[in-house]
């Protein structure tokens, strides 16, 4: 995108009806449907402990959640008004949904996140994991299902990595908020890793050339084990 910060914040403040972000507010950014198994539930639980360290967070969640009037998938959308039904109205305040923003129009709202916390519970190869990192954004793992994937390098993880289980996975969540709040450098750097990473290994002749080398393996190893049957 070629927008910049603070109209990446226009953008994203007129989409939620309010001056909900500004040039002083630390962005963070949750990209997916509203559901149980991305994780949702997590980031909410944060939220509390989260506003005491960091006053001047904002949380925002992109992605279709269960307001709707219909279900786009058969995966349950889960309602913002019940996910932050325990939190202090002062907390709800600096809390948002946006609601599913279309493809094209996604980088000009990523543009306005300071960190991207990706906290599925188990998911395939979520594209907005790619689309932040060739932005050049940080972003925060649970490292599960295809996050541990897209996210590791050499066996090196290349995101902030909250591990892979959930138990106290709130507290470190926001642990990882609070360093990467008071280290931009850190962020920067994870962001220009992610971005080099997945330019390397997600180019499109690449991942064509593997790809057919992998079907091309597996026809090979069928077609010698019907001609092994048959002979035999």
């Amino acid at each position: 995108s070629n927008i910049t910060r603070n109209q990446a914040i226009d953008f994203l403040n007129s989409i939620v009806g309010r001056s909900f972000f500004d040039e002083t507010t630390f962005n963070i950014l949750l990209i997916g449907s509203v559901e149980y198994r991305k994780g949702t539930h997590l980031m909410i639980k944060s939220i509390p402990r989260l506003l005491r360290a960091l006053p001047n967070a904002r949380i925002c969640f992109i992605g279709h959640h269960g307001d709707n009037n219909h279900q786009p998938t058969a995966n349950t959308k889960l309602s913002p008004k019940i996910l932050c039904s325990e939190l202090k109205k002062n907390e709800r305040e600096k809390v948002a949904f946006t609601n599913y923003i279309p493809h094209k129009e996604l980088p000009n709202a990523i543009m306005a996140g300071d960190v991207f916390p990706f906290l599925s519970l188990g998911d395939n190869f979520p594209g907005s994991v790619a689309e932040v990192s060739l932005m050049g954004k940080p972003i925060i793992a649970l490292m599960t299902g295809g996050l541990a994937e897209m996210l590791t390098e050499d066996n090196k993880c290349l995101a902030y990595s909250l591990g892979s289980k959930t138990k106290n996975l709130s507290e470190k969540l926001v642990d990882a908020l609070v360093e990467l709040y008071g280290n931009p450098s850190r962020r920067k750097t994870i962001g220009r890793c992610l971005k080099k990473s997945m330019i390397k290994r997600y180019d499109a002749q690449r991942v064509v050339r593997e790809t057919f080398e992998a079907y091309n393996n597996i026809y090979h190893k069928k077609k010698l084990e019907y001609l092994r049957v048959n002979i035999n």
